[in-house]
């Protein structure tokens, strides 16, 4: 609505038709018809807000409307096949499936999904970072403070979460593709068993885990430290695969407990044991190749230049004050 107005106001009452069409093509509406993923005219709560539902609380809000969907089904009285009826698995089988309010219900929940899982893997990503949303006072204030950020600790712009941390917009559909097949088989194919579960979350896990190393390394040989993927910085991106693997290991660990082959008092001591050995790897491994490009990334002097001599075809280190003097 309030797009629609802002396009009203643009086109009827300024009259400038240019300015309309452009804010039409780069709103929410026009990008999801046009498909550029180009969005703007966004403000940054409600950028946080899509970007809060369709990451962090994807599974919870997922598995809520599925399991609406999730039916038992029971034999009647005489056992016979077409008496053969569905209870709803959420409330103990107390409600029939697909009869009285449960149809409802049930249509609601379809269609909800189908909106939800599209907007969490397609659209969603395209809220992580929103080209000018911020107005050029905001830009002007930020440039103020980057004067001041050299006199502040390092402690105080870890404190502020001055750095950036960022992850590419394929790799936040891939994770939420990957969370909604785990969610889907988990629950419809394997109707929420402990085994079943665990294999699915097993598959799903393991493959983020050897997708965000692969494409972490293969990026950090490319282009060091400066421009990283999936994840900036690069140990983001490492975090997130520490995540991966303790899901993996928490997988292990339960499948282990449902044997009855460890109680819940070692379970817990497995999982906290593989975590610190799987964190102290990660730092070692964060520390081996951060020292290994930092001297390329970092101790960088922006006040050389250099310039390409054409006579002796080398290239010179020419000082700030000669620069002046050189000819494109």
């Amino acid at each position: 609505m309030y797009e629609l107005r802002m396009y009203a106001v643009y086109k009827r009452i300024e009259c400038d038709k240019e300015k309309a069409r452009n804010y039409y093509f780069y709103s929410f509406v026009g990008t999801i018809i046009y498909g550029h993923g180009r969005l703007q005219n966004v403000n940054k709560l409600s950028a946080k807000l899509v970007s809060l539902l369709s990451d962090a609380a994807f599974l919870g809000i997922c598995e809520k409307l599925i399991l609406i969907l999730v039916c038992n089904p029971a034999a009647a009285a005489d056992d016979t096949d077409s008496n053969f009826v569905s209870y709803l698995a959420l409330d103990e089988q107390h409600t029939q499936c697909w009869s009285g309010k449960h149809q409802h219900y049930a249509a609601v929940s379809l269609l909800l999904i189908g909106y939800y899982i599209p907007l969490s893997t397609m659209i969603a990503p395209m809220f992580d970072e929103v080209p000018g949303q911020d107005d050029e006072g905001e830009n002007e204030a930020e440039d103020d403070a980057e004067k001041n950020e050299e006199e502040k600790s390092k402690l105080k712009q870890f404190l502020a979460l001055e750095n950036c941390v960022d992850f590419v917009r394929p790799f936040i559909s891939a994770v939420t593709v990957t969370k909604c097949f785990m969610l889907i088989s988990a629950t419809f194919l394997f109707k929420g068993g402990v085994y079943g579960t665990i294999v699915c979350d097993s598959i799903a896990c393991l493959a983020l885990l050897f997708f965000t190393l692969h494409w972490s390394f293969d990026n950090l040989q490319r282009y060091g430290l400066t421009q990283n993927e999936p994840g900036f910085p690069f140990g983001v991106s490492l975090i997130r695969s520490l995540g991966f693997f303790a899901s993996i290991v928490g997988c292990i660990v339960e499948t282990l407990k449902a044997a009855k082959v460890i109680d819940t008092t070692l379970d817990f001591i497995l999982l906290f044991s593989f975590i610190f050995i799987a964190t102290l790897v990660l730092i070692v491994v964060l520390w081996k190749y951060h020292s290994k490009f930092n001297q390329f990334d970092d101790d960088v002097d922006v006040n050389l230049l250099l310039h390409y001599n054409r006579d002796t075809k080398q290239i010179e280190v020419v000082s700030p004050t000669s620069s002046k003097n050189i000819s494109d």
